[in-house]
């Protein structure tokens, strides 16, 4: 089922002048998207706040949410948090849709997302020891069914244990 734009663009009129305390000067249409089933439009909007004057609103199927124009330069950009947001809200939800196990959830980390896609890399290229690489490096490997060989850590209690005192 198709989503009502006219009835989106009066409801983020509203929510907008609610949540930021502002006046909406203008509302654009931006894009739709279609992802796990779900519908979504992205709007642009201009207020007259004198701060944060330009604003995102993503929603449709999901709960509409309101994100700084300062901080997510495109549609797809802001779309792509907005899903992972939707998706950590709801990740139950996408394992019953889909009938998997969610293997880790990773975390929005702007500044090694940022940098990666300004300059063309992976992840793990830009920040190899960042958590947002680490948590995608497990999945590939349950996904590929492998398991990376990690130093074995060597407790700090070894000593003591190795005299005969155990925990």
């Amino acid at each position: 089922m198709a989503l009502n734009v006219k009835q989106l663009l009066k409801r983020a009129k509203e929510y907008v002048e609610l949540e930021g305390n502002t006046e909406v000067t203008s509302i654009t249409f931006n894009e739709r998207f279609y992802l796990l089933g779900r519908e979504d439009v992205v709007l642009s909007i201009k207020t007259t706040d004198k701060d944060e004057p330009e604003w995102w609103v993503v929603g449709g199927s999901t709960p509409m949410n309101l994100y700084a124009k300062s901080r997510f330069r495109t549609a797809d950009e802001v779309f792509s948090m907005h899903t992972g947001l939707m998706l950590r809200l709801s990740a139950r939800d996408f394992e019953q849709a889909l009938d998997v196990k969610v293997v880790a959830e990773v975390e929005f980390d702007a500044e090694t997302f940022g940098q990666a896609a300004n300059n063309g890399q992976m992840i793990e290229e830009t920040n190899l020891k960042s958590k947002a690489a680490m948590q995608l490096r497990d999945i590939a490997l349950t996904i590929a069914q492998r398991q990376e060989v990690r130093p074995e850590k060597k407790s700090s209690l070894a000593f003591l244990e190795r005299l005969g005192f155990t925990r």
